[in-house]
């Protein structure tokens, strides 16, 4: 097992910079080098769509609210259709209320975008807010540990961010949702390229 392990090791070692990424997210170095140009390629997309979302806050946030709005309808239906084959009254009773409601929730989405972005967008702040208080909060009892700065750092940025939703609400209900996809679209986009890029330079210094 220990061999296994060492051998598991050596191949995200080789990788290159792009080892210690995939070895984070679960991949394998080797499927990311036999697929680099399709992971660069995605990766290119995602930024692509993610700029457009950041240049066009709006059409993303309304995008975003269908997305949720389609997602909640969907789970809905599917809970309703289950509790169909379960045993137990209350059981039953309880699967189809969540599926309703899901329904419901879903369905007013679809229908008002324009309140369901205002609904998401506190929903986004709250989270913003809680999350930033304790992050911050843990960061202290992190000090004087390496690295506690970046997650003080990630905290203060999470309650920035909740502050400036909250001081231009419900104005910012229009672009919050988009800049947010946007941001995350590019993020994740850059995470292919350097996964790619990382790959084809293991390939290189393994020649």
């Amino acid at each position: 097992m220990a061999n296994s392990n060492e051998s598991y090791s050596e191949r995200y070692e080789e990788a290159g910079p792009a080892g210690s990424i995939a070895n984070a997210a679960g991949l394998d170095p080797q499927t990311i080098r036999e697929h680099k140009v399709w992971f660069w390629g995605g990766g290119a997309l995602f930024l692509l769509v993610g700029g457009l979302a950041i240049f066009l806050p709006h059409l993303a946030t309304l995008g975003a609210t269908f997305f949720v709005g389609g997602v909640f309808a969907v789970t809905g239906v599917m809970e309703m259709a289950r509790a169909f084959k379960l045993r137990g009254k209350s059981r039953i009773a309880a699967t189809l209320l969540f599926g309703l409601v899901g329904l419901i929730a879903g369905v007013l989405l679809l229908l008002f975008p324009l309140p369901g972005a205002l609904t998401l967008t506190t929903v986004v702040a709250a989270l913003f807010l809680v999350g930033g208080g304790l992050k911050t909060w843990h960061a202290f009892q992190l000090k004087p540990l390496k690295g506690w700065g970046w997650t003080l750092f990630s905290g203060v940025t999470s309650l920035a961010l909740a502050v400036l939703i909250i001081l231009a609400f419900p104005a910012s209900a229009v672009w919050t949702l988009g800049l947010l996809l946007g941001v995350d679209l590019i993020a994740f986009g850059a995470s292919l390229i350097a996964l790619s890029t990382g790959a084809g330079e293991g390939d290189d210094a393994a020649a």
